[in-house]
């Protein structure tokens, strides 16, 4: 896909397969999510996904997601599936050099059952209540690894914890945080 969308409804782009998406510019899409994309290996590079009402799914074997912006993007309803900028569903996967701000509820959600993601190098930072929500798993197991390090969170160190969101460490699962 190439091109620029502006106001349609729904999904502007749906589909499955391996797609790359490379240098397109999405904004003021009114539902769902901007991409949709369930499959096998995946390359969305050099985007601007910004201003809409839904962010981005993807899902799949192997997802690259790199040097695109995400940036204001509002959620469509209350699951963390669809209350990210970026939610991903992936056995595998790269989340880096992008800029992911000023999203309403999270930046970056991931919600798999077992893989390795991997976000690094990017601009993650001033989204809504969390930067990172980690939504899969029963309290106190882990069969993923997410491995965040080397971001730009535009806060102190000690205050990066406070901006991410890991349900596996946390004793009720999703519900209510732990005291």
């Amino acid at each position: 896909f190439s091109g620029h969308t502006n106001g349609t409804m729904g999904s502007a782009i749906n589909g499955n397969g391996s797609p790359v998406i490379i240098s397109n510019s999405f904004s003021g899409e009114r539902g769902y999510f901007v991409l949709n994309i369930a499959g096998g290996h995946s390359i969305i590079r050099d985007n601007v996904i910004m201003d809409n009402i839904g962010g981005l799914y993807l899902a799949g074997q192997n997802v690259q997601f790199e040097h695109n912006l995400v940036a204001g993007n509002r959620r469509w309803c209350s699951q963390p599936s669809c209350e990210s900028g970026v939610m991903l569903s992936v056995s595998a996967g790269v989340v880096q050099s992008n800029t992911i701000i000023h999203n309403e509820r999270y930046g970056i959600g991931f919600g798999s059952s077992q893989g390795t993601l991997t976000i690094r190098h990017n601009n993650l930072f001033a989204n809504g209540q969390y930067d990172l929500y980690v939504s899969t798993g029963n309290a106190g197991t882990q069969n993923f690894i997410v491995d965040a390090t080397d971001n730009f969170w535009n806060i102190d160190a000690s205050q990066i914890p406070g901006r991410i969101r890991d349900c596996t460490f946390d004793d009720n699962g999703c519900g209510t945080a732990s005291s």
